[in-house]
């Protein structure tokens, strides 16, 4: 992850709560997080994303593309305007 978008991830039994909080742009690594995302429930608390932009966006689809994948289920939670 770079400065501009930073994330946490836990774990609570089968589920993990994923924060992401910055920038969603061209600089981010989402892949970098899905083997830190074991298969279950991912909760996705997306209140500290304050931008994103089509780069960012392009990530974001293939990043959910790949947790799916690996038999993920995320969980949108506390969406941020830019979000919506």
């Amino acid at each position: 992850m770079t400065d501009k978008l930073r994330a946490t991830v836990e774990h609570e039994g089968d589920t993990s709560v994923v924060k992401l909080a910055g920038y969603l742009d061209e600089d981010n690594n989402l892949k970098g997080l899905v083997d830190k995302i074991p298969a279950g429930t991912a909760m996705i608390d997306l209140a500290g994303v304050e931008r994103i932009n089509s780069c960012g966006i392009r990530d974001w689809v293939n990043w959910l593309a790949a947790l799916e994948a690996n038999g993920t289920t995320p969980v949108l939670v506390s969406c941020s305007p830019p979000i919506v």
